[in-house]
Order: structure tokens, then C-alpha cells, then sequence
């Protein structure tokens, strides 16, 4: 977008009416897609409708779900999704139910920019799946697709300022510059002993001799076969919780997901979306979000502080309940809502919100790894600040994108008097 455009934009999000802001909410124009999602957390999720387009969820149905097995260590039952086609069906929800990517994701990422590019036609967005028809309610088709884990949350006001600013592009990709946990130093009580992943891509040469993660499952030599048969020359690695894809790589991902179906996705992802922008010269820009892959938010400061993270306790009630707020006060100063009948549902919701008992917090030799990624104090701790604490380990160099000039900070300006955040 050229700057003189996102300057009348924003000034229009910014100094219009309400009616008005309604009519310039760049993320009308994209689809959300939740994966991991939850329907006692549905109270939560389907207030996004209010921001987005549209919004749909993924479902990795289990083997054996419900099945018991004995064992040495007693009878194990194996879980089931905590959502089900069955619950879709009930609320009128665009479900994406697919068994082949319940290991790596990849297969579904697959499926889901293959029903994307088949629905775009050049005159009108003709969706044949269900689940699209229902998550997608518009002739026009969506500007891009945006995948987040459920509880990597996005403060939607914040992010329209960041589309309207420039910052993040409408027809680029956007990925998280790094997040995924590095092997520790030493074992606890070593001080810094958890570290983040900051390398991003590596050349095949370096990717030979790189011992900063763990490239488990044989996770290496796949991708770099894969990235191969792509016609890419690097293999990246970062958090893949959070990612968007324009309009204009739907059919490019498709394909590409499909070269890398056997690839964790927090390989394939980033792999694939780097070498789209490369192949189309699309722009890519990278967010530095706070935590990372395995880190929990249990303090609302830090939610209300960042645009984004991984990732929300929501097993929490005092989460829950921050969260309801913070999205309840940005859609106010939007004016957003949703359809008649999606808010008549957000009241039923609310009314019958299961609150599940609050999770005591664990031991203080535990607590790291679930309340942090590298010991950085409170909302300090973005990804690319970890990396910025303990950088990576030779003899691999890598590109990695926390220090590139067009990183997207998520920090926004705190509220005075602690009054709920609204992301302006």
C-alpha cells in the first residue's frame, strides 16, 4: 500500500464516525481460520465475527478417540477433539474437519489454500465446501487468510491500525519472526537455561551442520528433500501459530503444502510462506509477538500490552474474563457487531459460560517453562527479545528476522488509571 493511501485510511478509522469506521475495517476483508479450538471456549472465539470477515475452525479428529488402553501404568483413554463436527453443525460454524493433518498440520494448511484457490474465481468467490460456505458468507473474496492457534490472541483493533498503517500489508505475508523453544543451556537452576530459536532460515549447507534446535523425527532431511522438489534453495524454522496469507498465494500454497505434507508444521509453515513470497514477490513482513511455543499468559497486563502472544491461560477464569473484556471494549469503540443472530448467540453463550476450575500454579522448578520463554520479566518478553538475550549458537548463521528494519513490534500504549486496554 503506498503511504499516502495508509495515511487516509487510518485517518479515517481514526476520526470517523462508528457507521463510518464500520466501512474501513481492513480485517472485514480476511478470514480468520482457529485451529486447536475448544466449544466451551466458543464464548471467546465467536467474538472475533465482530472484526473478521468471516471465521472458521479446524478440527484434527484423533485415531482411536474414546478408545481405552491398559497399560503398566493403569487403563489411558485417548482424548477426543474438544470440538466435533456435531458442535459446528449446532452453531451454524465453518468446521474443517481433516484426519490427515492431526500429526503435522501440514496436510490441512493443504486442504484449506486448495478450497480457497478452487473458490476464487474471477468474478465472483464461489466456495464448493461447506465448511467455507459457512465460515465465508461473501460474494467478494476474502483479501487473505489469517491461521492462528485459539489461544494466540490478536487484539483486532490493534492489528486494523498496523493493516491501515502499512504495516502489515493486506497483500503480503506476514509470519512471527521466531518463538520456538531452543534446547536449554543446563538444567535448572541454571539462570538462563530456556532460550528461543532465532535463526529463522538456513542455506542446505548450514542446515547440515546446525545443532541449535532440535530437528527432531527426522524432521531435516524431509524438509530439505521437500524444499527441493519446491525449487527452494533454505529450510526455516520459527513459531507457526500465527500466520497470514494473501489472496494472491492461495494457489501457490496449495501446492507447496502438499511437497511438504510430511513436514512439521513449524517447519513446512514457514518454509513454504517464505519461498510464496520469493516465487510471487510478495512482501513479507515478520511480528514479534510476546512468549512463544510453550509459554501461558496468566496476567492480563501483558495481554492488554501486546497485540499478540502465545499464549492465554485460559484454564484461568480471571483470563477469561480480561479477555471477554478487552474484545467486548474494541468492538464498542468500533462499533463493531456482528450478524443478529451471531450476537443473539454471544448472549446465550455468555449466559452459560462453563467456568473450569482454576489450575493451581505449578512449582517454582516448573514455573519457568510455563510462565516464560527466557526469564525476561513480564511484558519484556517478545520473542525476538529472548533471541536478543541468548543468541544463537555456531556454527550455523542462518537469516533470522528478528533484526531486520521492517519487523512489526506488538507492543501498544498503555491505558491510563488501568482501564481496560481498547488497542487504540
Amino acid at each position: 500500500m503506498q503511504p499516502w493511501r495508509a495515511t487516509l485510511l487510518l485517518a479515517a478509522i481514526t476520526n470517523a464516525t462508528p457507521q463510518q469506521q464500520r466501512q474501513h475495517q481492513p480485517l472485514q476483508k480476511v478470514l480468520l481460520v482457529l485451529t486447536v479450538a475448544r466449544r466451551d471456549r466458543f464464548y471467546l472465539t465467536r467474538r472475533y465475527e465482530r472484526f473478521f470477515g468471516g471465521v472458521a475452525y479446524v478440527i484434527w479428529p484423533q485415531p482411536g478417540c474414546g478408545r481405552v488402553y491398559h497399560g503398566r501404568a493403569g487403563p489411558r483413554q485417548v482424548p477426543c477433539a474438544p470440538l466435533n463436527a456435531t458442535d459446528c453443525d449446532a452453531h451454524g460454524l465453518g468446521c474443517l474437519v481433516d484426519r490427515a493433518g492431526a500429526e503435522h498440520r501440514t496436510p490441512t494448511y493443504a486442504r484449506l489454500f486448495e478450497d480457497l484457490a478452487e473458490a476464487d474465481g474471477a468474478d465472483v468467490f464461489a466456495p464448493r465446501k461447506e465448511w467455507l460456505r459457512k465460515a465465508w458468507r461473501h460474494t467478494r473474496a476474502p483479501s487473505g487468510v489469517l491461521v492462528a492457534h485459539m489461544d494466540f490472541w490478536i487484539q483486532p483493533l490493534a492489528f486494523q491500525r498496523r493493516v491501515a498503517k502499512g504495516l502489515l500489508p493486506s497483500d503480503a505475508i506476514w509470519t512471527l519472526a521466531a518463538g520456538l523453544n531452543a534446547p536449554p543451556t543446563g538444567p535448572p537452576p541454571e539462570s538462563q537455561h530456556l532460550r528461543i530459536y532465532g535463526k529463522g532460515c538456513l542455506s542446505f549447507e548450514d542446515l547440515v551442520n546446525e545443532q541449535d534446535w532440535t530437528w527432531g523425527h527426522g524432521v531435516r532431511d524431509f524438509a530439505k528433500e521437500a524444499a527441493r522438489e519446491l525449487g527452494t534453495a533454505e529450510v526455516c524454522a520459527a513459531q507457526a501459530d500465527l500466520f497470514h496469507a494473501p489472496r494472491q498465494a492461495f494457489s501457490y500454497l496449495a501446492r507447496a503444502a502438499r511437497v511438504f505434507g510430511g513436514v512439521a508444521h513449524e517447519v513446512a509453515a514457514p518454509t513454504i510462506l517464505r519461498a510464496a513470497a520469493a516465487f510471487l514477490k510478495l512482501r513479507q513482513v515478520y511480528l514479534d509477538c510476546w512468549g512463544c511455543t510453550q509459554s501461558w499468559c496468566t496476567d492480563p497486563n501483558i495481554f492488554r500490552r501486546h497485540a499478540c502472544g502465545h499464549k492465554l491461560d485460559l484454564r484461568q477464569p480471571w483470563v477469561r474474563s480480561a479477555w471477554r473484556a478487552l474484545l467486548d471494549a474494541q468492538a464498542r469503540k468500533l462499533d463493531a457487531k456482528a450478524s443478529p443472530a451471531t450476537e443473539a448467540a454471544l448472549r446465550l453463550l455468555d449466559r452459560g459460560a462453563r467456568d473450569d476450575p482454576t489450575v493451581p500454579p505449578l512449582k517454582p522448578c516448573c514455573r519457568d517453562r510455563t510462565h516464560g520463554c527466557c526469564r525476561l520479566p513480564g511484558t519484556a518478553q517478545t520473542a525476538c527479545a529472548c533471541v536478543a538475550r541468548d543468541p544463537g549458537r555456531p556454527p550455523a548463521n542462518g537469516t533470522g528476522a528478528c533484526t531486520r528494519p521492517d519487523l512489526v513490534a506488538s507492543v501498544v500504549r498503555p491505558t491510563p488509571l488501568g482501564a481496560p486496554w481498547d488497542g487504540s
